[in-house]
């Protein structure tokens, strides 16, 4: 049990933000960076998230994003602007950001 406390203890350090899918917009994208985790939650009964993945900015310079695809089987740049695969997927209730790059002193 100790060990767990540590771990949790670690995690505590960074900062992280939930956005519910209904309520993410242009606005929430101007707080993610490059190199940000993302983890997409999602309604489906006994599973907390659904993806996860790294942010970047495409050539478009607009917000990517980078995972391991489930139906590719490989780790994909999503061919979707993130804002888009967010609002086109059905399974994802929010997103939670963790900013690996920005913690708490």
């Amino acid at each position: 049990m100790e060990y767990i406390a540590t771990i949790e203890d670690q995690l505590n350090r960074y900062r992280y933000y939930y956005i519910s899918g209904e309520h993410f917009d242009e606005k929430c994208l101007k707080n993610i960076q490059s190199g940000d985790i993302l983890f997409f939650t999602t309604p489906i009964e006994g599973l907390d998230i659904l993806v996860e993945g790294i942010a970047y900015l495409r050539p478009d310079q607009q917000m990517g994003l980078i995972h391991a695809s489930h139906e590719a089987k490989r780790v994909i740049l999503e061919e979707e602007p993130l804002l888009e695969f967010i609002k086109n997927s059905n399974n994802i209730s929010g997103v939670k950001i963790v900013k690996l790059l920005d913690q708490k002193k």
